[in-house]
């Protein structure tokens, strides 16, 4: 307790609601804070996702032209829908040829749902030459 000038106790338990208002006041531009944070942290992961799938679906094309049959890379072409890592694409493939050794594959894929409605999709095109086999094994002769 404390004592006033004229003697008498005065109890002061508990807070003011100046005191009050301050902490609430605080504790709004921390929570606010925080809120903006959390929200472009969040933005970035989508962007990410977007990203690992885009990569999920151009590795899986480059892995399956680069194994087929060098005669049957043209009936390969064309373009599609694919689905990879939870994201929808748009895949074309174009088969020409260079020279008369080569096959040239080029891949363009592009998403097909916008990221934000503020970015436009941005397409990632690979290109793979094939080159047409000798015949012979240069492993397998004796």
């Amino acid at each position: 307790m404390r004592h006033t000038p004229n003697g008498m106790a005065r109890s002061r338990a508990g807070f003011s609601l100046a005191e009050i208002m301050v902490g609430m006041t605080l504790l709004a531009i921390l929570v606010s804070s925080l809120a903006g944070l959390t929200f472009h942290v969040s933005r970035r992961m989508i962007e990410v996702s977007r990203g690992t799938g885009l990569n999920a679906a151009v590795s899986r094309d480059v892995n399956r032209f680069s194994v087929l049959p060098y005669d049957s890379l043209a009936a390969h072409a064309g373009c599609d829908s694919i689905t990879a890592a939870t994201e929808q694409f748009a895949q074309c493939v174009t088969v020409t040829t260079p020279s008369t050794n080569t096959h040239r594959v080029t891949i363009v894929t592009t998403p097909l749902v916008r990221a934000y409605a503020s970015k436009t999709p941005v397409p990632d095109t690979v290109v793979i030459d094939r080159t047409k086999n000798a015949g012979t094994n240069p492993l397998n002769s004796p």
